[in-house]
């Protein structure tokens, strides 16, 4: 998918890189995780994918909505608690 996605202005707001969006969507990144969000207000699905990219010592959270056309990353950060504690929860 990393190579389909496009990324929004608004997924670089809490300071997390291009690359590390990318290194998240690697579909060889053991790390990942994905939970199910609501839907946009077209319909469209959304997820957060929760992982580490090697850049960081902590996960980051990715949020994407996959549109007709393609998929878009609105979000990215820094792990939140509400993800935290689900992708700690997991092996």
């Amino acid at each position: 998918m990393a190579d389909l996605v496009r990324i929004l202005d608004s997924a670089y707001k809490h300071g997390i890189r291009k690359e590390e969006i990318l290194l998240l969507l690697d579909e060889r990144n053991e790390t990942l995780r994905s939970y199910p969000l609501h839907e946009d207000q077209d319909g469209n699905p959304q997820e957060m994918l929760v992982g580490h990219t090697g850049t960081r010592s902590w996960p980051i959270e990715i949020g994407v909505c996959y549109r007709a056309t393609e998929p878009v990353v609105f979000h990215a950060a820094k792990l939140t608690p509400e993800f935290r504690k689900l992708y700690e929860a997991e092996p």
